[in-house]
């Protein structure tokens, strides 16, 4: 007897159950145990639905402890069953939920449990998924299959990859059953296998160049379409990880196994929106309060779908502080042209915004007091039009009396 109460080397071959090579437990409200130790150690539990008693399974006339005792069922309590599993990792519980009991004529419940063994051994060996049939709690699962499909191992591996209880097990493990499932075509359909990284390389190319202007190099294209087509992660997160990759201000966090993959590489960065963003800074400030960071607000642009109005009414905002004389809904091309549009007229000079003489037109927002500072300007930086038209003002005032300059001017 073993410190947790249960039997080192005994089994049920001389007991009248339908459970060959198999002990049999029972704990206190909670039920019976078959425990089955496989020829490599490793120890089943199969958990019999809490209906079950003794008559369903022996050949006890009914359950009560006396008869439990003379068809050797061994008592243990439930702490030290939950102990007993704490301190040993080579002994797994088949979940009661998929245990088929209907074990097949002639099939002895051991040899059940080494075939189970001896297909995770083989799948290890050979699978990628190592790693799964390494966890635990998956042998536990199908296990469980295992005795439902007892000569089937490929039957109750997709039984058990297939239940909601394979769930919490691949998330523990960083897995999807879209991993499994490539495995599969990997192993079952290499035309179809060799034919979706073209497929992969194409899409991730699409996302790259019309997405954000980018173009990636072969090699990293190749181990990115690697790894959606092993099902690591689907089309769409890849395209939300290329942005990580091209973009330095994706919110989208970079994931490791791409990070590897660009480890010691050099990838170009996207541009995409500044050009946009330098024309909005255009239409709607000056040229001394654009001082916004081109690359930066295309990134908000790219990653926010309110970002750019946003951006719009914070420009709007500041230019109302500098010309609050105009309506902040008009845009500031609209006025800077109309003032330089007015300048061309009376100086017959293509002036621009950087001319001190606009921003003081903008400024005053008042014609009559606009033109009258463009023909000031124009005499004392002998402009030639403004001087002409001085001169033919001048000789048509003839035999009216000379008009004064500061009429003029006026």
């Amino acid at each position: 007897m073993s410190e947790y109460g249960l039997e080192e080397d005994w089994y049920l071959d001389t007991y009248l159950s339908d459970y060959d090579s198999a002990q049999i437990y029972y704990i206190p409200n909670v039920g019976y145990k078959l425990r089955v130790i496989a020829n490599n150690g490793t120890e089943f539990f199969i958990a019999l639905p809490a209906s079950y008693d003794l008559t369903d399974f022996t050949e006890a006339k009914e359950d009560n402890p006396i008869t439990r005792n003379g068809v050797g069922v061994i008592p243990i309590t439930e702490d030290d069953y939950d102990l007993y599993f704490a301190d040993n990792p080579n002994a797994i519980e088949i979940l009661t939920t998929v245990t088929s009991l209907e074990i097949e004529a002639g099939k002895d419940i051991k040899d059940l449990a080494n075939d189970y063994i001896q297909a995770v051994q083989q799948a290890a060996a050979a699978n990628p998924l190592s790693e799964l049939y390494q966890n635990t709690e998956f042998q536990q699962l199908l296990a469980s299959y295992m005795f439902i499909y007892p000569d089937d191992a490929a039957a109750a591996f997709d039984a058990a990859v297939g239940s909601e209880a394979i769930n919490p097990i691949l998330e523990d493990i960083g897995m999807s059953k879209a991993m499994i499932t490539q495995d599969k075509i990997k192993r079952t359909d290499s035309i179809a296998w060799n034919a979706l990284l073209p497929k992969y390389k194409n899409s991730i190319i699409n996302v790259a160049s019309k997405t954000y202007g980018v173009d990636l190099p072969d090699d990293v294209v190749t181990e990115l379409a690697n790894l959606v087509r092993s099902g690591y992660m689907g089309i769409e997160e890849m395209s939300q990880q290329i942005g990580a990759m091209v973009d330095p201000g994706s919110k989208i966090i970079m994931n490791n196994a791409v990070r590897n993959i660009l480890s010691n590489r050099t990838i170009e960065q996207t541009t995409v929106g500044q050009s946009q963003v330098e024309a909005l800074m255009r239409k709607y400030l000056p040229k001394n309060l654009r001082t916004y960071d081109i690359a930066d607000k295309a990134s908000e642009i790219r990653n926010d779908a309110s970002a750019e109005e946003d951006f719009i009414a914070e420009m709007k905002a500041k230019r109302m502080q500098w010309y609050p004389m105009y309506d902040e809904n008009i845009a500031w091309e609209d006025i800077l042209n109309s003032k330089i549009g007015l300048a061309n007229s009376i100086l017959g000079i293509q002036m621009t915004e950087d001319d001190g003489i606009i921003d003081k037109l903008i400024k005053t927002n008042d014609l009559e007091k606009e033109n009258k500072m463009l023909r000031e300007y124009g005499l004392e930086n002998n402009v030639m039009k403004t001087k002409k038209d001085l001169a033919l003002s001048i000789m048509q005032s003839f035999g009216q009396g000379v008009v004064p300059q500061q009429s003029f001017r006026g």
